[in-house]
C-alpha cells in the first residue's frame, strides 16, 4: 500500500503513470484469492465472474484498487455472508458488491473522503478495521487511469462498488 500511496503521489504532482496492457480479470482473481481465507473463516462465500478485459494501466496500483474492493467487501460484511466480484470487457469494469450492514446514501457518498467509515463502526481491536483510506485510494486509482467509481449502498444492506476503465 505504500508502494500504491508514493506512485499515486508522483503522478499527483505531474509524474506520468507507468503503463501497461494489464488483464483486469487475472490482477483480480488473484485478490480474490489472497481473501479467500479470511472469507471462509467468517463464513463468507464469494462468488466470481470473471471475464478477461485488457485496460493500459498500472498493474501494481490495479492490484491494489481490486486488493482494496475485494478486502472491504469481506471484512465490511456479515458472517455468513455473501461477496460478488466480477470482472466484463465492454465496457472494462470490476464490480464488488457484499452483503453487510444497511448504509445510507448519504454516507455511501463520503466514503472515498480519507478516514470516513460507514454504518457507525468505530475500531474495535480485533484487527478487522482500517483507517477509512482504501475507498479513498481506489478513488485515487481510479482517477489516475482516467476511470470512474460508483458506490450504491444495496437495498438489503451492503454495499456495490463498480470501477469503469477506459479500454
Amino acid at each position: 500500500m505504500t508502494e500504491a500511496l508514493l506512485m499515486l503521489a508522483r503522478v499527483g504532482r505531474g509524474s506520468a503513470l507507468e503503463t501497461d496492457s494489464v488483464d483486469l480479470a487475472t490482477v483480480v482473481a488473484e485478490c480474490v484469492d489472497d481473501e479467500r481465507a479470511d472469507a471462509a473463516a467468517r463464513d463468507i462465500r464469494i462468488d466470481t465472474a470473471l471475464a478477461p478485459a485488457v485496460v493500459t494501466g498500472n498493474r501494481a496500483l490495479l492490484g491494489q484498487l481490486a486488493a482494496n474492493l475485494v478486502h472491504n467487501a469481506v471484512v465490511h460484511n456479515l458472517e455468513g455472508g455473501w461477496v460478488r466480484v466480477s470482472v466484463s470487457a465492454s465496457p472494462a469494469a470490476l464490480v464488488v458488491a457484499n452483503s453487510g450492514a444497511l448504509l445510507d446514501r448519504g454516507v455511501v457518498a463520503t466514503l472515498t473522503e480519507p478516514f470516513v467509515r460507514a454504518a457507525g463502526r468505530t475500531r474495535s481491536g480485533d484487527g478487522r478495521d482500517g483507517a477509512g483510506l482504501g475507498l479513498a485510494i481506489v478513488a485515487s486509482i481510479t482517477r489516475a487511469h482516467g476511470g470512474s467509481l460508483d458506490l450504491t449502498p444495496l437495498p438489503e444492506g451492503g454495499l456495490q462498488a463498480r470501477v469503469t476503465l477506459p479500454r
